[in-house]
């Protein structure tokens, strides 16, 4: 739960990390575990995971034991560990990228679009392949579409785009959560950049509205 940024839109509503999380050897025995389930792959997030000094040492020792490793981050330390990170063996980066330059730095936190950019850039030139993901509220879905190009330009290898929930911190901003009939769109905006092949693309999080006896939803 431990985060360096404070965003908007946040469903877990990160800050400081929660006391009793694992430490570097309890999360070591962890990785022994889920060797011995025969994990193939895990996606580290959080919170933030850059902001773990010892991410280095869990990454290598998740690919010791053959488990690919991906991570999701916000971008903001990721020039800094992009090294670090080809180092330690990670396989996929994906960042979070919540819409052009002002919208994105609005939600998040002033100047994180730009250093995500770098980051990105950084994490190509090793030869990682990086991945975007976006979470779509009221302040961006009308956006995706210069996103897009942008995410391109930039040399994303794949996008995610999820709906935001009402909880966490978007609860407090209850107005940004999409309304059913929005959903359609996306999905044929989604259809229309699996066309384009320019990029892959991959929607999630779309169960998330009910129908009301009587109508509605």
């Amino acid at each position: 739960m431990g985060c360096n940024m404070r965003c908007m839109h946040c469903g877990s509503s990160c800050a400081q990390p929660l006391p009793g999380e694992l430490s570097t050897e309890e999360a070591i025995k962890l990785i022994d575990q889920l060797a011995d389930l025969k994990m193939k792959w895990i996606t580290l997030s959080g919170g933030e995971p850059l902001t773990r000094k010892d991410l280095p040492i869990l990454i290598r020792s998740l690919k010791e034991k053959g488990i690919i490793v991906n991570i999701i981050t916000n971008g903001w330390l990721l020039k800094d560990r992009a090294k670090e990170l080809y180092q330690s063996g990670v396989s996929t980066v994906a960042v979070s990228i919540d819409g052009p330059r002002e919208v994105h730095n609005m939600v998040r936190m002033k100047g994180s679009y730009e250093r995500s950019e770098e980051g990105i850039r950084k994490l190509k030139e090793y030869g990682i392949t990086v991945g975007a993901v976006t979470t779509i509220t009221q302040k961006n879905i009308g956006l995706l579409r210069e996103l897009r190009e942008d995410l391109i330009r930039i040399g994303v290898d794949s996008w995610q785009v999820q709906i935001g929930l009402p909880m966490g911190n978007l609860k407090k901003h209850d107005n940004w959560v999409i309304k059913p009939e929005q959903v359609d769109g996306i999905i044929d905006f989604c259809y229309e950049t699996m066309k384009q092949g320019k990029i892959r693309i991959y929607p999630a999080e779309y169960g998330i509205f009910k129908k009301k006896k009587g109508g509605g939803w």
